[in-house]
């Protein structure tokens, strides 16, 4: 039996009843469409790569189709020869097909598409049939380009910041004279024997006859250059910053302030940019004002995800955007940004009576909005407890005036009305994970503490289940607790359903839902079903509306059918590369 059979047969025990547990089984992603596109690419076609790994396509509905998924987050995207070629993570593709591994750098030669150079740690790979065969030359590289002109001359960068030339297609190296470290080169790709050498804090050098240097200060990040005017290109740094130059190189500009992740210029002469949880952008004024252009491209990380009782308002946290829905996934609109990335957003509580009040916490910080997201005041801040963050935050059941604010070592009650702060820090950190139920706090971590006093004093309620507590969540007057070992404890019941640590608990107020991986129900802790297969799930919703967030494929939202009717067909992610995941 394959893989993929044993994962679709695999069940917990089947003697618990299905008509319950297969009630949410039909899962379709909702967005946001958002991604953290890591390569954009203009060409024959518009493509964009993530950081996590998806390749997608601009269809001629100026939508996106997700074409493959590959093996780590995707840097570098060039066509040639009809090909498609894609480095993601150390891994080189042509077309969908792995060819080479430990890439650390490729270069299509423009005069002749069927040379192609890639470097590796350890040497300098050469191709004269368009990558179906390799020639080996000897000492690894960080970076690599070719002449404009001429397929036989390459620029290496070696892992000593040392940059090199070869005339004779790698078989030969000559050093070049530089007054400091290289980290990356660039060739000019219609002047013959220019290329920019980019250094450490901003300096680099160019040269224009392929032999003499000149330095150049504030050149940084890697180049795009306009395929209209050769004076003219754009760099973006490592911060995300854009800058360009007119002038060749002598004098850089800020243009925007990003994060700009990659770059790429279009057919019509406008810029794609792909943005840090933005997605493509475009720009029609030389980057200095950018519109979306990202329907269909879903590949956000969800860290945190919470529902109003009913769903009709829903939160969801990504690496720096909040983003909310008030249509059950239909839509979705970003209502937080962070400026300085102390994320990702690790927890979200929504009111039980009003899902216009809402807390969310990211990094030292949590903010509060009492108007549905409009607006969004910092009523805690503890700079003090760094290098702490916060992973988790409870509105009070009994007081929804005050909000419970778990760190990673510290724990503490927040009343908004008058404004007052009561650290209850219980012994036994480090902390993960929060449940608050009437007049019950439970902490997970290492032990399961619980105070029944506001957090005066603790029991230790510690299961005899390996692991620690990553996950809890109050159920029926008791709590649901989720260890790293891959157990669930219910009112003394311990089920085990697999590995991997579980990553959230939530209800519905009939059945329990657990994130392992995949989505397990029970209704008594004592028997489990795997209720989908969707993967990577990081977060789930309690209330009457089931949604799911992901690690790189954003929100999925459950849709309820009549398991006493017609059988129910699993629904997976697609990958023309790589099949069904896992």
């Amino acid at each position: 039996m394959t893989a993929r059979a044993r994962r679709l047969l695999r069940v917990i025990d089947v003697t618990f009843p299905l008509i319950l547990l297969l009630a949410f089984t039909s899962w379709s992603p909702v967005g946001p469409e958002r991604a953290s596109v890591t390569a954009v690419h203009a060409g024959a076609h518009t493509l964009a790569g993530t950081a996590e790994g998806r390749l997608f396509a601009l269809e001629d509905q100026n939508q996106w189709s997700e074409t493959a998924t590959l093996a780590g987050p995707v840097t570098e995207i060039a066509e040639g020869s009809g090909e498609t070629w894609v480095r993601a993570g150390d891994s080189l593709y042509r077309s969908g097909v792995l060819v080479l591994r430990d890439v650390r750098s490729f270069a299509l030669s423009p005069s002749n598409v069927q040379v192609v150079y890639a470097a590796t740690s350890n040497a300098i790979l050469f191709s004269s049939d368009g990558g179906t065969s390799w020639s080996e030359r000897a000492g690894g590289a960080m970076s690599i380009d070719v002449d404009a002109a001429d397929s036989a001359i390459v620029w290496a960068v070696r892992t000593n910041g040392v940059v090199e030339k070869s005339t004779d297609a790698g078989v030969t190296w000559v050093a070049m004279p530089m007054g400091g470290a290289v980290e990356r080169i660039d060739a000019h790709p219609r002047r013959s024997g220019t290329a920019f050498a980019i250094g450490a804090n901003g300096l680099g050098f160019r040269t224009t006859d392929g032999q003499r240097w000149t330095l150049l200060y504030y050149l940084t990040g890697r180049l795009t250059f306009d395929p209209r005017r050769d004076d003219h290109f754009f760099a973006v740094d490592s911060a995300g910053r854009l800058f360009h130059s007119d002038d060749d190189g002598d004098w850089l500009d800020v243009v925007h302030g990003g994060p700009i992740l990659s770059l790429s210029f279009s057919g019509d002469g406008s810029l794609l940019a792909g943005f840090r949880e933005d997605g493509v952008m475009r720009s029609d004024d030389g980057g200095n004002t950018w519109s979306p252009d990202r329907r269909g491209l879903l590949a956000a990380q969800i860290h945190s995800l919470a529902a109003s009782a009913g769903g009709a308002v829903a939160y969801a946290g990504s690496v720096s955007s909040m983003f909310r829905t008030t249509n059950r996934g239909a839509t979705w609109d970003p209502v937080f940004t962070l400026r300085l990335l102390p994320g990702p957003f690790s927890a979200i509580a929504i009111d039980a009576t009003d899902p216009n009040r809402v807390w969310i916490a990211a990094g030292i910080s949590a903010w509060f909005s009492g108007d549905g997201g409009v607006r969004f005041n910092r009523l805690f801040w503890a700079p003090d407890r760094e290098p702490q963050t916060i992973v988790d935050v409870a509105i009070d059941p009994l007081d929804s005036r005050a909000v419970y604010v778990l760190m990673s070592q510290s724990l503490f009650r927040l009343n908004t009305e008058p404004l007052q702060l009561t650290e209850l820090t219980p012994p036994g950190g480090p902390f993960e994970t929060m449940a608050v139920d009437g007049g019950s706090i439970w902490v997970g971590g290492p032990r399961l503490l619980h105070s029944t006093d506001g957090g005066r004093t603790w029991i230790d309620r510690s299961p005899l289940a390996a692991g620690s507590i990553t996950a809890l969540h109050a159920f029926r007057g008791g709590v649901v607790a989720g260890t790293s070992s891959g157990h669930v404890i219910f009112n003394g019941v311990t089920a085990h359903l697999g590995s991997g640590a579980i990553k959230d608990i939530a209800s519905d107020g009939t059945t329990i839902y657990v994130a392992a991986g995949d989505i397990y129900a029970s209704t008594d802790g004592a028997h489990w079903q795997n209720a989908t297969p969707l993967t990577d799930v990081t977060t789930l919703t309690s209330g009457s509306l089931r949604m799911a967030g992901t690690a790189g494929w954003g929100v999925w939202v459950g849709t309820k059918r009549d398991s006493r009717r017609r059988a129910v067909t699993p629904q997976y992610p697609r990958s023309t590369a790589s099949g069904f995941r896992r």
